[in-house]
């Protein structure tokens, strides 16, 4: 099992779309809520719909998550392009991956798209592109949130034990006669891993760092393992840590953290 990630989404300056809008705004993709979207007819060439994000500066990537994708056939691909600050025109092609991380489909119908790469790239635009290919006319693309940045993966991974599961944020009671009182709400899915061994530069630099920039308010894109395979979109989980956001200072080498994640998506 490939080790468990984390990434902090960077901020967009700004973010544009091609491919006729059916529902939405370009500018959703950078929002945090599940039902909030954005849906492209995929016009372009190909079959093509796309995504063109602005960072504001250059940034070092290797991580792209689009979460509550859905509408593409199965056979869709994802493409990935960059370009630097110097060259907003001069984009290059980074890779070509399935557009659903997994053959498995959430129950929840949104599905995710995953990109990672060991080799990360340094840009400021990036250009998502969804491709449903020439033999799939008339097809279109929803998103609901697009995830871009470098991701934290500790070299040692979380020990089992983990827990993911699921909140149900309805009610339910029964009255004095004995009647069911029900009230529907969502259903989130929550991970919960430990992670025991933590190194000084990981604990104290890059985990530390990302805590203090989106504490229990801001969102982050967790997978608790990208290695391919048809579950990996239900390993991806969207939305805000939950809980003590403190390390334990184990040994005067290794520091313990618990990650629990509220998935909104």
């Amino acid at each position: 099992m490939a080790n468990a990630f984390l990434v902090r989404p960077l901020p967009f300056a700004n973010v544009v779309s091609y491919g006729t809008v059916q529902a939405g705004t370009a500018a959703y993709v950078a929002n945090d809520y599940a039902g909030v979207v954005c849906r492209l007819a995929c016009d372009q060439n190909d079959n093509e719909a796309f995504f063109r994000v602005d960072l504001g500066d250059n940034y070092t990537v290797d991580t792209v998550m689009a979460f509550g994708l859905s509408r593409l056939p199965t056979s869709a691909n994802l493409r990935i392009w960059c370009a630097p600050a110097s060259d907003p025109t001069g984009f290059v092609l980074q890779a070509i991956v399935s557009a659903y991380a997994g053959t498995v489909a959430r129950i929840d119908g949104m599905g995710v798209g995953l990109w990672v790469t060991e080799t990360p790239i340094v840009a400021r635009y990036l250009q998502i592109a969804f491709v449903a290919g020439a033999g799939n006319p008339g097809q279109s693309v929803q998103v609901s949130r697009l995830v871009i940045g470098k991701r934290f993966r500790p070299a040692i991974g979380f020990e089992y034990g983990g827990q993911v599961g699921v909140r149900d944020l309805g009610s339910l009671d029964v009255s004095a006669r004995a009647v069911l009182l029900r009230h529907y709400g969502k259903r989130l899915r929550t991970v919960s891993l430990n992670f025991p061994s933590l190194s000084k530069a990981e604990a104290e630099g890059s985990l530390q760092k990302t805590l203090e920039q989106i504490g229990n308010t801001d969102c982050i894109g967790l997978c608790t393992d990208p290695t391919p395979d048809p579950e990996r979109q239900n390993r991806c989980f969207f939305g805000p840590l939950v809980g003590d956001l403190g390390r334990t200072w184990r040994t005067a080498q290794h520091w313990e953290w618990r990650a629990n994640l509220l998935g909104l998506m």
